[in-house]
């Protein structure tokens, strides 16, 4: 038997193929992590901080107006996510809701949850008070108490929650 040396051609073939698994596998784990990481997207959040003696008003993405009092901190997402809107307050502000019966509207305070069923309501939470409260306009909206109990209530208009010595 004789042995003949191996022609380029067919040592090149031997190499790509040696190498062509390893790097397939490798770049599909590139793509799959960079594809699954790319699905996780976090909200654009705004913050508006309102200088003592000042009020401004804010048009949020879906129409709702929030007027904010004299040293109030609102944070809320520049877009709303497909299921809801959360908004974060410390301080007082009157909100013009547009309903949306799919996505709840929540105000979010140190001591309450206010979630709004369509309505124009008022909520005072500054931090340095010792009263917090909620007062109903038109519409309706559902105040949960941040307590051991997990108090809840249903306002209607013309009606206040005043939760004091917090």
């Amino acid at each position: 038997k004789t042995i003949r040396p191996m022609s380029f051609r067919r040592k090149l073939l031997r190499i790509v193929a040696i190498l062509i698994v390893p790097l397939l596998s490798f770049g599909g784990a590139y793509l799959y992590v960079m594809n699954a990481t790319s699905d996780i997207q976090y909200p654009e959040l705004v913050e508006c901080f309102v200088p003592n003696g000042e009020m401004r008003t804010i048009l949020l993405a879906d129409s709702s107006t929030v007027q904010l009092n004299s040293g109030s901190i609102l944070i809320y997402p520049k877009e709303f996510s497909d299921d809801s809107r959360y908004l974060y307050l410390n301080g007082e502000a009157s909100f013009s809701v547009t309903r949306n019966t799919k996505k709840p509207f929540i105000v979010k305070t140190s001591d309450m949850d206010v979630e709004v069923l369509g309505t124009v309501f008022n909520v005072s939470s500054y931090n340095e008070n010792n009263c917090v409260s909620t007062a109903l306009e038109s519409g309706k909206v559902h105040v949960c108490l941040k307590d051991e109990n997990k108090t809840s209530f249903i306002l209607e208009p013309n009606n206040q929650v005043v939760l004091e010595d917090r």
